[in-house]
């Protein structure tokens, strides 16, 4: 139980929304939080035996003391620590695009960190289908970047930008995802100082901001795209009041989404508009509210029209022939050598998308960065070490589960291997990252800014 106390406005607003549920809702919240993960469909993972998520079928409970920080298996990105309420996205996802075969779809993911809508949305969707993540904050980015390099995809696109630059690209976005900053009631039980920073107020300035950033996500919608509105939070205010502001504001139209009763998970319902809440007292999981809307008013766009004058050459065939030996380039995919100089995978569906963004913005990440050119020699990028799709021939190296906390925390390692040349770091047969092996020692290539602290 917690040492902070839950407030009493929001006690008394429980009492009144909930009843007789209130008494055995707030004790829920004095409980140890639900722990869950995503599993990486892309990586090979081993969770038989565990618990499985019932609305997604890569969502698992995590056994009581497991420890995500010193699991090698969590740092290779083969699994994502997250709630699972909001693995409830990937479901939504499916519902909305089960039966459009059509086009590839482009999807924003406008409040990205720290990653984890992203990684759902990565794990369902087609490799030619364009997943732009965006996060405005440098340090809250950076780790967006980390944890979907880490995922191993190859379609994503990361940027930092305002909101309000999205409208540069009206009718863009076939599915616009918002997990929107709110007041936070539902991480009263895993994050118990979010008490202290609640009050009543704050409900009424989060669902302001909320409507500022749903604004631009609204108008970067084609037509009949779709927005999921989500929050981590239980009051109407900032939930089916918004649901509400969106079909009177914008036309848009309330979606039903399918569930199974089993689930326990709460339809809310007011007139037309439907949304689906989460109490941590009726499912496995924490407070989340998710909402899904068709925008039938959006702006229907010739897709050439965003085609973009700066165009991406491809890699210099010449060039390319001297490097393939470093790794494995899948059917469709094409290289590009980045003013950056890195050279990228894509796949060559994404390209038009990428250049028309490129065009507009400066984006922080994007494809695969595999490797750069230093004169002659190729030095392979981490991405290469950890991707699922674009993947390493280099050799792997089998450390010990002490070993690959060594290699986490960028130490020195003693090993028993004298062949020169660049290898990959293993632990149980996932790569971690990149060795160098001299003559008289072994370079630890794993990245300063992800290295395991002491």
């Amino acid at each position: 139980m917690s040492e902070i106390p839950i407030p009493e406005d929001f006690q008394s607003w429980a009492k009144g929304r909930l009843g007789k549920e209130s008494s055995k809702f707030l004790s829920h919240l004095d409980e140890s939080p639900i722990r869950g993960m995503l599993v990486n469909p892309r990586k090979d993972l081993e969770v038989e035996g565990l618990e499985k998520v019932a609305w997604n079928p890569l969502g698992c409970y995590v056994p009581e003391g497991h420890k995500f920080s010193t699991d090698p298996l969590w740092h290779a990105g083969t699994y994502y620590s997250m709630d699972a309420s909001c693995m409830f996205l990937g479901h939504v996802y499916n519902e909305i695009f089960q039966d459009d075969n059509s086009r590839p779809k482009r999807v924003l993911d406008l409040c990205a960190a720290p990653g984890g809508k992203s990684l759902v949305l990565s794990s369902v969707m087609r490799e030619n289908e364009l997943l732009v993540s965006n996060e405005i904050s440098k340090l809250r980015a950076a780790t967006l970047k980390e944890n979907l390099l880490k995922w191993g995809a190859a379609h994503n696109y990361i940027l930092r930008q305002k909101p309000e630059q999205f409208q540069r690209m009206p009718g863009f976005y076939d599915l616009v995802v918002v997990d929107a900053p709110c007041s936070g009631e539902g991480m009263f039980r895993k994050r118990p100082k979010s008490r202290e920073q609640w009050s009543s107020d704050k409900v009424k300035m989060n669902a302001d901001r909320q409507k500022a950033i749903l604004k631009s996500a609204v108008v970067c919608l084609q037509k009949d795209g779709h927005l999921v509105y989500c929050t981590c939070t239980f009051n109407d205010q900032e939930n089916i009041e918004i649901v509400q502001w969106l079909c009177k504001e914008y036309g848009m139209n309330s979606v039903e989404i399918k569930t199974e009763k089993a689930w326990n998970i709460e339809e809310r319902k007011e007139g037309n508009c439907v949304g689906y809440q989460f109490w941590p007292h009726k499912v496995k999981g924490e407070g989340f509210f998710i909402a899904v809307l068709k925008h039938g008013n959006g702006e229907q766009i010739d897709h050439d029209r965003y085609r973009s004058r700066r165009k991406i050459k491809p890699y210099p065939k010449k060039h390319y022939l001297r490097i393939k030996r470093f790794f494995n380039l899948p059917e469709g995919y094409a290289l590009h050598e980045k003013d950056t100089k890195a050279i990228t995978c894509c796949h060559e569906e994404l390209m038009d998308d990428i250049m028309a963004l490129n065009g507009l913005y400066r984006p922080s990440y994007y494809g695969v960065e595999i490797g750069m050119m230093n004169k002659d020699i190729f030095l392979p990028l981490h991405a290469l070490a950890l991707n699922a799709v674009v993947t390493s021939r280099q050799r792997k190296v089998e450390l010990s589960y002490a070993e690959a906390l060594q290699y986490l925390r960028r130490e020195t390692l003693d090993l028993d291997y004298d062949r020169p040349g660049w290898v990959q770091a293993s632990y149980q047969d996932i790569s971690l990252g990149w060795m160098k092996v001299l003559i008289r020692k072994i370079n630890n290539h794993y990245p300063i800014n992800w290295r395991l602290k002491k």
